[in-house]
């Protein structure tokens, strides 16, 4: 079988480097492992075949080869002489697998993502028209345009698509695909094609873009063509891929020496794709070295508030003040026609979290675009899901980066197809969730009390955030507590400032458990409305043991071990101005 590496001379006009496409994706504010989790399931999601039972299927695997099955790729992908001949040109890291590669016994990792159930890169091998799936992904790189608006879809074969070979450490990918025969594939089933995405450089007389394609000679250009049927499949398994039957449509990507770590790959899947894995929609796994393991959102404490918060869209449930859903209002747009914006279901947290204050965006394909911190750290924490309508699909894919991570009302892209009404439109929807989730945060101060809160509010409030294994908790409106405690709070001026402060102790009953509990103490200085008497503002807290500072924050947060023997005794302080309504506030979290 005959092969080719075709490297792409640089042009004299208009010249297209790589290093435009290694920029791209460097502030998108995601790991490399988020980076390529996102881009390749959302592939595979947009490739879902139309009318297909079962949901798209995706494997991630992680091997390393040596010995025979590390020389077999080597041979089949033409490594040695072909691209070793250029090691020191293409600006690859340190310790990458060329530096060995002609060393059978040195390991090389490779990743192979592998998605069923889909139509596999159909169309044009090289062609740019919608359907040309193979061209927009392996070929021509860089378009930004969509490529399908008759159904959802997560976005273009466009510079994200650069993702594959930024994963390689040596610019390296494999594309092999099945597909359904047609007059666009030239009656083909299967293709397989390699490509290298390198730094510029010359070479032997010759300046280079960094481009380069693995494949079939034509027989008078020496252009690099993709593989076909039966040659597409002797390179599959050449490589150590498995070969796919003409009706196991679908496609594999191999990257060659990805060090990415399948720990976070799987992490990054929970995190981004829970919408459409929990909804049964989206089978995902994962290999390290023939060990399996599948994502679980539904057992990642992380994302079990958005869950929450989305079932409760879905069943149209809401238990107020701590859960509640918005329902948007329509959109005119200039021809007079409605459309619907989306709805958002906001949720009071019970525990601290890392995505505190933010609302997952979602669209239709099910991934969540991303998780925008909204709302005030002033107040309580929440967190939200807005669920975008169909009406406004297109106009947000449109809004979108390359990279998928912002709605974007000032988009050139937008504009250029959707004119002021997709501009309008999208702020719109970014209005309407920014406000919602500031008024949702609002309602869950309650009103305090005139004469202030006594030791034995507090101690049911701090009897609710304690949970101690073993122990059943009593009911809300039992004196029986796991904790005694009590409380001093006296205002106190000196050298011009004032301060409020609060003595705070708190012991293990002993007549309810004889065990130590480690827990963190949380204290938030509280400016309040006089009006409304719900917080406006937070204000530094400074916690002390004696003349000892122990901490400082807003609000201020102590880890103590309560032993039934010893009372833990806090002094908590704050400045504090006599013209305002304030409050110190305590709460325990069981550690």
């Amino acid at each position: 079988m005959n092969k080719t590496w075709e490297f792409l001379p640089k042009p004299t006009k208009m010249p297209l480097m790589t290093s435009t496409f290694h920029n791209v994706l460097t502030s998108s504010g995601f790991s490399e492992e988020e980076r390529l989790v996102r881009e390749a399931l959302q592939n595979s999601t947009d490739a879902h075949a139309q009318g297909a039972r079962a949901p798209v299927s995706v494997t991630f695997e992680n091997r390393s080869l040596e010995g025979d099955s590390k020389v077999s790729l080597v041979g089949a992908l033409s490594l040695c002489p072909d691209i070793y001949e250029r090691r020191g040109l293409l600006g690859l890291p340190s310790g990458n697998a060329l530096e060995t590669i002609t060393d059978s016994a040195a390991p090389l990792r490779v990743l192979s993502i592998s998605d069923y159930h889909t139509t596999g890169l159909t169309g044009v091998w090289n062609g740019t028209a919608k359907d040309d799936h193979f061209g927009r992904l392996v070929v021509n790189l860089g378009l930004d345009d969509k490529p399908d608006l008759d159904r959802p879809t997560g976005g273009s074969f466009g510079f994200g698509k650069t993702v594959y070979a930024k994963s390689s450490r040596v610019g390296i990918v494999i594309f092999y695909s099945v597909f359904s025969p047609s007059v666009a594939t030239a009656g083909a089933h299967a293709r397989f094609m390699s490509t290298g995405l390198f730094k510029p450089h010359h070479y032997r007389g010759t300046d280079f873009t960094g481009f380069a394609f693995q494949g079939s000679p034509a027989p008078e250009s020496h252009e690099a063509l993709p593989f076909t049927d039966d040659d597409a499949h002797q390179m599959a398994a050449a490589c150590g891929l498995r070969v796919r039957s003409p009706d196991q449509l679908g496609t594999t990507i191999l990257i060659i020496d990805c060090d990415l770590d399948l720990v976070s790959m799987k992490r990054a899947a929970e995190k981004y794709w829970w919408p459409r894995l929990t909804r049964s929609d989206l089978d995902v796994k994962f290999i390290d070295n023939g060990a399996e393991s599948f994502p679980r959102p539904r057992g990642n404490p992380l994302l079990q508030p958005f869950l929450r918060a989305l079932r409760n869209l879905d069943s149209n449930h809401e238990e107020k003040p701590q859960s509640k859903l918005y329902r948007a209002q329509r959109i005119r747009q200039s021809s007079g026609e409605m459309k619907r914006r989306g709805d958002l279901s906001c949720v009071l947290l019970e525990t601290e979290s890392a995505l505190r204050n933010r609302v997952a965006l979602i669209r239709q394909p099910g991934m969540v675009v991303s998780y925008l911190a909204c709302g005030s750290d002033s107040f309580e924490d929440c967190i939200g899901v807005f669920r975008a309508h169909p009406d406004v699909e297109a106009m947000l894919t449109y809004s979108e980066p390359q990279i998928h991570n912002i709605w974007d009302p000032n988009s050139d892209r937008l504009k250029g197809r959707f004119g002021q009404d997709g501009r309008e439109a999208v702020a719109s929807v970014c209005r309407f969730f920014k406000a919602k989730f500031r008024d949702f945060q609002r309602l869950q101060e309650p009103p305090i009390p005139r004469d202030g809160a006594h030791a034995r509010q507090l101690s049911k409030l701090l009897g609710r955030f304690l949970k101690i294994p073993g122990i059943t908790p009593p009911k809300p409106d039992s004196d029986v507590r796991p904790i005694a405690i009590s409380i001093q709070e006296q205002r106190l001026a000196g050298d011009g400032i004032v301060y409020d402060v609060a003595d705070f102790s708190v012991s293990v009953r002993t007549d309810i458990t004889s065990n130590e509990i480690d827990c963190v103490v949380i204290v938030a200085h509280e400016i309040l409305g006089d009006a409304s008497e719900r917080v406006i503002e937070r204000s530094p807290v400074t916690l002390l043991d004696g003349d000892t500072i122990l901490t400082q924050g807003n609000p201020a947060r102590q880890r103590f071990t309560i032993s039934p023997d010893q009372p833990t005794r806090i002094r908590a302080r704050a400045v504090s101005d006599p013209l305002y309504v304030t409050r110190l506030r305590f709460s325990v979290e069981e550690s």
